[in-house]
């Protein structure tokens, strides 16, 4: 078993350097960068420097664009929405959900949102970047003139009267399966020999299983965060979808990766990161391991739950589970 954790790099050298030393001393052989879109427009040390630093101390690089155009997973900031207003996911109305700003969604059938997404990946193969992770891909509610069109020419109806019933339902879920795959096929177009993983939340996996069969996607993995507050997962839950994940992994010769949740835990619960985990690894053994987030999300907003009520001790149970598993 591989283990990585994401990890939200600087865009300095220096430390660089010493974050990811500290990542391989407990035992990684990947590093997950989770790169907003700041670290290719301002902050672009982190691309440039993070992944040769990585390949120099014997880590392999893989990358997350987080919150990509605000479409799905955390750390939603995006220029590229504010910039191309005529990518925005819109209502029956055709108003923008949320009045657009500040944080707009991109609609999944607009072509220019795998296009500007092909540009982020285009920057991570040019520095090295071995594995790209399409993040929690959920269900969009859009009905812009894509949508529209699109549906249309599926189901011969009208998307706005048709809102929730049995095609409207099919057809949302469908756009994201579509989206992964058209995501997967640039990746590939731009560099074949990228490694593309999908994670998929729990509550997702039956509606977006067919994910697990296509043809572009090397990996395929689920997130079940059990200390989450407010989450719907105990540690037999979060064993049982790991374990039917793993399944349609194996079924469709994908490998099976397993995420690990180290942010947003109650003080108290870190001890359960690693007696719990402990139990869920045993009874998945996924193929790579992948702690989000490195060093219990210290210093990321408490807008985004990242941060964990004491980091250094959550961390710590991290580390103490990564030296029972760890290889290197």
């Amino acid at each position: 078993m591989k283990l990585s954790t994401s990890y939200i790099p600087p865009h300095q050298p220096v430390h660089l350097s010493r974050d990811l030393e500290d990542i391989k001393s407990i035992g990684c052989t990947d590093v997950l960068f989770a790169l907003q879109e700041n670290h290719f427009q301002w902050l672009n040390g982190s691309i440039r420097f993070g992944p040769k630093i990585a390949s120099q101390i014997g880590l392999r690089s893989s990358a997350v664009i987080w919150g990509f155009a605000n479409t799905s997973g955390g750390g939603r900031s995006s220029r590229v929405m504010l910039e191309n207003p005529e990518m925005w996911r819109v209502d029956e109305n055709s108003k923008a959900y949320g009045g657009g700003y500040p944080n707009p969604m991109a609609c999944y059938n607009n072509p220019l949102t795998v296009v500007k997404y092909g540009e982020y990946i285009k920057l991570c193969s040019d520095n090295g970047i071995a594995g790209i992770l399409i993040d929690e891909p959920a269900v969009q509610e859009c009905f812009c003139e894509n949508c529209k069109n699109k549906f249309a020419r599926l189901y011969g109806g009208d998307l706005v009267k048709s809102k929730k019933n049995v095609d409207y339902l099919s057809f949302q879920a469908q756009t994201t399966i579509d989206f992964v795959s058209n995501s997967a096929a640039i990746i590939k177009n731009i560099n074949k020999n990228i490694e593309v993983s999908v994670c998929v939340m729990p509550p997702d996996i039956e509606n977006f299983k067919e994910i697990a069969k296509l043809n572009n996607i090397d990996s395929f993995s689920t997130d079940p965060y059990w200390l989450m507050p407010n989450s719907e997962l105990n540690i037999k839950k979060a064993i049982d979808v790991s374990i039917y994940c793993k399944k349609l992994a194996i079924k469709h010769n994908k490998v099976f990766s397993l995420y690990l949740g180290c942010f947003g835990i109650a003080s108290g619960l870190e001890g359960k990161i690693y007696t719990e985990g402990k139990v869920l690894i045993n009874s998945t053994m996924p193929d790579i391991l992948t702690t989000w987030s490195y060093r219990g999300g210290i210093g990321l907003s408490s807008l985004s739950s990242e941060e964990c009520d004491d980091p250094d001790v959550a961390w710590q149970n991290v580390v103490k589970l990564y030296k029972d598993y760890s290889t290197v």
